[in-house]
């Protein structure tokens, strides 16, 4: 059920839409300048109440929120104390393993996500991306066809994040969200969220909820993206403890143009790769290892600062990106988030799929060996915020540094897609993966994860 008040002129137009896909309706009232609301059954006034005690003068309910004792620990935790990775091929493997990294087509094979075949990116991608037909709206008689647009959605939360800062986690659920829009050729227009928290009643709880809300409040008023509905979902907790704190956030976006429809794969041999934003950010003591999948994976720590999140920075680094794709100049584009850089460029290569079970992988040739740094695993497995992977025809190359710099974003020339495998130069050392087996470690974890499960006793 939904409650939808219609603008005056337009309730016939509603009402079509309704009937076109079979829904039933009701009108069941008007909005009026009385102030009160007042409800009726069998012609008797059952209810008639002031309206503002229910909205704008309603009781705002204050609890005792008090700052966990943990934040302190995690928060005081160095990366200095930690040995570099000595096999980050096989640390790599093990990255694309874990379940927020794996591909999740064991979970949406499981649907049918081609309903009306208004899918225009199907999942595997940073956004799903549909196609709002002009039947969809039939229009009033009179009147033209409504024209064709495409929205791009998707869903963030990195769970870990909100618990060790509740406020950065937050914000950076709803940064990753715009970025993921950015990527897929959109500009945010407005969130709903979902947040799951413990029993509210524990000031430690409270504090959570209220520091992530602090967050997500402020980031969707930077990122001009408000927040038009959601629930919230407590008390989800066992004897053994809380949930992490997961404010989850849904975003869509709306792009201009189908022609600027993008995908996070690369796309032909011999494009130009490109990192936008900061390699490392100067700001993460940690090396935005803080809260990072390869931390917990390869040294089984779920710990430190996560990353910092400045919503300007993010802002600049999508609307170069989105500047590029409106000027036809990106081939594909794909968000850094878990699993860093590493992880964003073995994404590129071996997530599309031209036909069921019919991959179509594409290597790349990478030198990071220019990149300052005092750790390699910062350098391929951080998760520093505002970076965006792109790759553009080389011979646009200038042109694209020359407008990412226009919009002030560190922006470097990594590399070249091509090849049968992942290839990155480190400066001490050059790393090779081969295609095929990368593939098969991210495709198939999490059908072997529920098949493991399946078979314990």
């Amino acid at each position: 059920r939904m409650l939808i008040i219609v603008k005056q002129g337009h309730e016939e137009s509603v009402q079509s839409i309704f009937d076109k896909w079979d829904l039933p309706w009701s009108r069941i009232g008007h909005v009026t300048d009385t102030g009160r609301m007042v409800v009726t059954h069998a012609r008797q006034v059952v209810a008639d109440i002031p309206a503002a005690p229910l909205a704008n003068e309603a009781p705002v309910y204050y609890r005792e929120a008090k700052k966990p004792a943990y934040l302190d620990e995690v928060q005081c935790f160095s990366v200095q104390a930690l040995p570099d990775t000595t096999d980050p091929v096989e640390a790599l493997k093990q990255l694309l393993r874990r379940p927020n990294i794996a591909s999740k087509n064991w979970i949406y094979r499981q649907y049918d996500f081609m309903v009306r075949n208004s899918s225009a990116v199907t999942p595997g991608s940073d956004a799903a991306v549909i196609r709002i037909k002009e039947d969809s709206v039939p229009p009033l008689p009179g009147q033209k066809p409504f024209p064709e647009k495409y929205l791009a959605l998707t869903i963030d939360c990195n769970a870990t994040y909100v618990y060790l800062d509740p406020y950065e986690g937050a914000k950076a659920a709803v940064a990753e969200a715009a970025r993921n829009l950015a990527c897929s050729g959109a500009k945010p227009l407005g969130v709903t969220d979902n947040l799951n928290f413990g029993n509210p009643y524990k000031p430690e709880i409270f504090y959570q909820l209220k520091e992530a809300i602090r967050g997500l409040s402020e980031a969707c008023r930077r990122f001009e993206a408000p927040v038009i509905g959601g629930n919230v979902s407590l008390y989800n907790q066992n004897p053994n403890g809380s949930v992490d704190p997961t404010p989850t956030v849904g975003m869509v976006g709306s792009i201009d143009e189908p022609e600027q429809i993008t995908c996070q794969a690369f796309q032909q041999s011999g494009d130009a790769i490109l990192l936008l934003g900061e390699p490392i950010a100067k700001a993460d003591p940690l090396f935005g290892l803080g809260g990072s999948v390869y931390l917990q994976a390869i040294h089984r720590r779920k710990t430190g600062a996560p990353p910092p999140c400045d919503p300007d920075l993010e802002i600049a680094v999508n609307g170069a990106t989105l500047d590029l794709i409106r000027r036809g100049l990106v081939s594909s584009a794909h968000d850094c988030s878990e699993g860093g850089v590493a992880v964003a460029l073995a994404e590129a290569c071996i997530s599309q799929e031209i036909a069921r079970g019919h991959p179509r992988l594409l290597g790349a040739e990478v030198d990071l060996s220019q990149i300052p740094r005092q750790r390699l695993d910062a350098l391929l497995f951080g998760e520093s915020h505002a970076r965006i992977l792109l790759s553009v025809p080389s011979s646009q190359l200038d042109v694209a540094l020359s407008i990412a710099h226009k919009h002030q974003v560190e922006a470097r020339h990594l590399g070249t897609v091509g090849g049968a495998s992942l290839q990155i130069e480190t400066g001490t050392r050059t790393l090779r993966w081969d295609l095929e087996a990368l593939r098969r470690i991210w495709w198939n974890a999490l059908a072997d994860m529920t098949a493991d499960l399946t078979d314990t006793p």
